[in-house]
């Protein structure tokens, strides 16, 4: 006889690009006793396939326990849940996507959500990491890509919230989002325990550290810098984008 606990399973693979505070939107997810959260797991894969990511490379596989084959991965993303466990959350980026690999029909065993933020902070924040660096590599042109398709093979938009919505009205938000895909909202996402930096891999710190002292989301607070000509073709690029899918967020 089935688990009756299985059949009641709720993965959402939660979609975003790249320091669009999908970590922070994870520790929310991951304070709920309910479920149990993956984050970037496609990442190892994509590296071991094509040998680089934004400046993670094979040399940071060596010695781990890091699956990397897409179709164990696969399996493991869309099989049981543990003991306990109801709600499988999965933070993905879609440029980890391995197209002509797995193709995208595994994905219909998820809810797929996406999370947006504003370009100019989302590039200014990537800069900082990597000076340089392709729009393919930002990863936009591929979340509009999956957003299409979700939207096109559903009939209707899958549910996507935006950054600064998730910072100046975390609960609304969070109750929306929730409600979007049928689980109810739980007080625990809107505080959580700082996490041990000591245990953060060392070529993690500059990506992560931050995000593993917050313990709430924090009021947007506009960034100062102004974005570099270098980056304005890409801006423009992303902002587009940005634009076209923001008429779909979940509007509080």
């Amino acid at each position: 006889m089935q688990d009756p606990e299985q059949t009641n399973i709720k993965r959402i693979g939660m979609w975003a690009v790249p320091r669009s505070m999908g970590t922070a939107l994870l520790c929310a997810w991951q304070n709920r006793c309910d479920t149990v959260v993956w984050d970037e797991p496609l990442l190892p894969a994509y590296v071991q396939h094509y040998g680089d990511d934004l400046g993670f490379t094979r040399e940071h596989l060596l010695n781990s326990n890091l699956e990397t084959d897409y179709y164990k991965l696969i399996a493991q993303l869309t099989g049981p849940l543990p003991e306990g466990k109801t709600i499988s959350y999965q933070k993905h980026q879609p440029h980890n996507l391995a197209l002509e690999i797995t193709g995208l029909e595994w994905l219909q065993a998820l809810q797929n959500c996406f999370l947006i933020r504003q370009p100019k902070d989302m590039l200014l924040s990537l800069h900082k990491l990597v000076p340089v660096f392709t729009l393919e590599q930002t990863g936009w042109p591929q979340l509009k890509q999956l957003f299409d398709h979700c939207h096109d093979t559903t009939g209707k938009a899958p549910p996507l919230i935006d950054s600064r919505d998730l910072q100046n009205q975390p609960r609304e938000t969070l109750s929306l989002l929730c409600a979007a895909v049928g689980i109810t909202f739980s007080e625990a996402m809107l505080e959580w325990p700082t996490k041990d930096i000591t245990e953060m891999p060392d070529h993690e710190r500059n990506w992560y550290e931050s995000a593993w002292r917050a313990t709430r989301f924090e009021p947007y607070q506009p960034k100062q810098t102004p974005l570099p000509e270098s980056l304005q073709s890409i801006f423009e690029e992303c902002d587009a984008i940005y634009q076209y899918l923001y008429t779909y967020r979940l509007k509080l």
